[in-house]
């Protein structure tokens, strides 16, 4: 997979190219992956809580949109990447686990063992192959349905809750008259 384009050429002089596989960029990522991933879940849940003594609502609380969004990022995390070997279509396989919380763990001695037995299986269980979609890929593709400007789903969630203000404006200012 590398490509090398000679531009000028020195008979006299040796050059050595060595290409590696760079194992700790992918676990970096894989890292990253994982803590963003717990971001989001620990924001959408410290803003959906119901506060019963004082009866006030987080702003996130019961605001099915949110609920639908974290419910696929769940289902994302624990089904099986399909068109895989069934040996690495999992994300538990190489040591990530959801936890009571609904936030993920790693297992850095897991996900080590996998990157040295099969580096390119891990690579698949997260990118867009030919007949697959990894996990990254299905990560991105549901954050872009989220949050596209006219048409994601947050989008739609806000035009319908603008409306309803306007709605409800309307008829205070009919009781008022």
């Amino acid at each position: 997979g590398v490509s090398l384009f000679l531009h000028k050429a020195d008979p006299a002089t040796s050059v050595t190219l060595q290409v590696s596989e760079d194992r700790e960029a992918v676990r970096e990522s894989i890292e990253a992956l994982v803590n963003s991933y717990n971001e989001v879940i620990n924001f959408m849940k410290s803003r959906s809580n119901y506060d019963t003594e004082d009866q006030e609502a987080d702003p996130l609380f019961a605001e099915g949109t949110v609920r639908s969004i974290g419910r696929r990022m769940s289902q994302i995390v624990s089904a099986g990447v399909n068109g895989l070997p069934s040996d690495m279509r999992s994300l538990a396989q190489i040591g990530i686990s959801t936890d009571r919380e609904g936030t993920l763990s790693l297992d850095l001695g897991k996900l080590e063992d996998a990157l040295d037995e099969n580096l390119e299986g891990v690579t698949n269980l997260f990118v867009k192959g030919e007949s697959t979609e990894g996990v990254a890929e299905q990560f991105y593709q549901l954050a872009l349905g989220a949050t596209r400007s006219v048409d994601g789903d947050l989008a739609i969630r806000m035009d319908g809750l603008k409306d309803r203000v306007r709605e409800l404006n309307a008829k205070i200012e009919v009781q008022e008259a």
